[in-house]
């Protein structure tokens, strides 16, 4: 079996998978759920034609989702994404305002034909990659780039190109 690298499975891509799995926190599982429809939104600001393929439903969210992206560099502008993804916050049902911080886990892979698929893909970066997603105070900060957005409603609704943009300047 063939071993393909990154940069030649991008460049045989038809599409990107993205993978997201709640991992740590009670929040976890609604903040997947948010992080699912953020890529959504992502896709149809790109036009790119966007579904959920697989999803398991868990304590008012996901417990893990996948979303298949078809459209022309959907997966060179995704696979930044990849990596943990924190959030802190208030859940709405408590009070006392006691921070809550929860994990969940992306994985974007490029879309193949099923004969490249058999082929089987290699990963080559596997160092932690984090952004924290702060709801009390809005903000979304990239740690790999320590570049902080103030706008987290717009970056939940699928804004994402200023991040994804200084991922792939400082990646060049």
């Amino acid at each position: 079996m063939n071993k393909l690298t990154t940069a030649q499975a991008a460049a045989e891509a038809s599409g990107a998978v993205i993978t997201i799995q709640s991992e740590v926190g009670i929040e976890a599982a609604p903040f997947a759920a948010e992080l699912c429809r953020m890529y959504l939104g992502y896709a149809n600001r790109h036009h790119w034609a966007a579904e959920i393929r697989h999803s398991i439903v868990s304590d008012g969210g996901y417990k893990e989702v996948v979303i298949h992206v078809a459209g022309p560099d959907s997966y060179d502008r995704l696979k930044y994404e990849t990596g943990s993804h924190r959030a802190q916050r208030a859940p709405m049902a408590e009070a006392g305002w006691r921070i809550h911080t929860c994990l969940a886990k992306v994985t974007v892979l490029p879309e193949h034909g099923q004969s490249s698929m058999r082929r089987g893909v290699q990963l080559e970066d596997r160092e932690v990659k984090i952004r924290t997603y702060n709801f009390l105070y809005g903000g979304v900060t990239d740690h790999r780039i320590k570049l902080g957005v103030q706008h987290l409603p717009r970056v939940l609704d699928g804004d994402l190109d200023a991040l994804i943009d200084a991922l792939e300047t400082t990646n060049q």
